[in-house]
């Protein structure tokens, strides 16, 4: 092991010891695998690191987020939606280098056990706010970028805690049955396509019923009209980049423009790890449903 990796190794040791995750959330305990993705700028706050070669749990992203908040206090702002259920804030922030540019939005675990997509997108921020690549520059600050990496805290906690697959957020859907899949909660076109509330696909009472929903949608209203030009949920498993819609296999309107961009992402994976996504959309490359 080099010197520096050593006494980096050390340092977010020693970051994790003197800055705990709060006291009802597991701390991690120093075992296993730790990277670090940057070495400490002179005069500015070190920058705790995620590891991506291990999944990071709600307190360590939420304290990776304060310290970018922290390093760059001009460029990101933090926000909140709203608590959860069970009363965890449902944080995010916001990435904006130039002031007046379209928006992109983007969450990602909203599904409770899809751990790999707040640490995908985790990593997409460092690559926004770090990266030398030309290309990457030019897309990092042609936008603004809103992006809440954990959605369903609680059911994320969850999780990590006591089941690994699960998958709802955590509020009582009955007496015997916990959680509403939060991804078919929301209003538009909502359909309790599944009654049963024990089951993982349950849509919730009614739409928007769930807190976490309801706040997510009164965080997207206070968004200036024309300024959000794309959104994008995150999800893993499947291997697909998917486009609207997924209660009707008739193509959206921009479908072409869509796909381009599509397409231009499985290329790059690819051509990159040899993985391979399938493009279109949800109905027509899945299934028609209210949600997925």
């Amino acid at each position: 092991m080099e010197v520096y990796e050593h006494e980096s190794r050390q340092r977010v040791l020693n970051c994790r010891t003197i800055r705990p995750c709060s006291a009802n959330e597991p701390t991690y305990d120093g075992s296993g695998p730790l990277s670090v993705i940057h070495k400490q700028v002179p005069g500015q706050p070190f920058i705790r690191p995620l590891d991506w070669a291990f999944y990071p749990r709600l307190c360590e992203i939420y304290a990776w987020l304060d310290e970018l908040i922290d390093r760059f206090p001009k460029i990101v702002t933090g926000f909140n939606i709203g608590r959860s259920y069970e009363g965890r804030l449902i944080r995010g922030i916001k990435i904006s280098f130039k002031s007046g540019k379209k928006a992109i939005f983007i969450e990602s675990n909203i599904h409770a056990r899809e751990w790999i997509t707040s640490s995908a997108i985790t990593y997409v921020v460092k690559e926004i706010l770090f990266s030398h690549n030309r290309d990457v520059r030019t897309m990092a600050e042609s936008l603004d970028w809103y992006i809440i990496p954990v959605l369903n805290v609680d059911g994320f906690v969850y999780s990590h805690k006591k089941e690994r697959l699960w998958r709802k957020s955590r509020r009582p859907a009955s007496p015997d049955c916990l959680g509403t899949d939060l991804n078919r909660n929301f209003g538009f076109l909502w359909g309790q396509k599944q009654s049963d509330p024990c089951s993982t696909q349950y849509a919730g009472p009614h739409a928007e019923s769930e807190p976490e929903i309801q706040q997510l949608k009164n965080f997207i209203d206070s968004i200036p009209d024309g300024v959000l030009k794309i959104y994008v949920g995150l999800h893993s498993a499947a291997q697909c980049v998917l486009t609207p819609w997924t209660h009707t296999k008739e193509l959206p309107e921009h479908y072409e423009q869509m796909m381009f961009v599509a397409r231009a992402f499985a290329k790059a994976l690819a051509t990159r790890f040899g993985t391979r996504y399938k493009c279109g959309s949800s109905a027509n490359v899945l299934s028609i449903s209210n949600r997925f």
